[in-house]
């Protein structure tokens, strides 16, 4: 069986193939990502180890680290997540106060 690259290797080819009629190149303008998303969306329900499926996951690579430099979010502060959460389920800070009773100090 021969052995895999990971896909992050030095040792595979440029980000460019051809399968089926699925060009994968490198996303560097938002016209790249659009239509890297379309395709993403083509391929979404293709059978499993197929070459389509491995287009389908390099494509999804591609797009989320664009994603990842482009529109990224940080981590919220942890006091107002827990606020956020705390209003989205409608809990008093004496709620609160409750459920980090029930846990043993360490």
């Amino acid at each position: 069986m021969p052995h895999k690259q990971p896909i992050g290797s030095n040792q595979h080819k440029p980000l460019k193939m051809y399968t089926s009629s699925i060009e994968i190149k490198s996303i560097k303008t938002k016209k790249d990502y659009r239509a890297a998303l379309k395709q993403i969306e083509k391929l979404w329900n293709v059978p499993a180890k197929s070459k389509e499926a491995e287009a389908l996951e390099v494509l999804s690579m591609l797009v989320d680290d664009y994603e990842n430099e482009h529109y990224r979010i940080d981590a919220p502060d942890p006091i107002e997540a827990i606020k956020y959460r705390m209003e989205q389920l409608h809990l008093s800070q004496q709620d609160l106060a409750q459920y980090l009773a029930a846990y043993p100090k360490y």
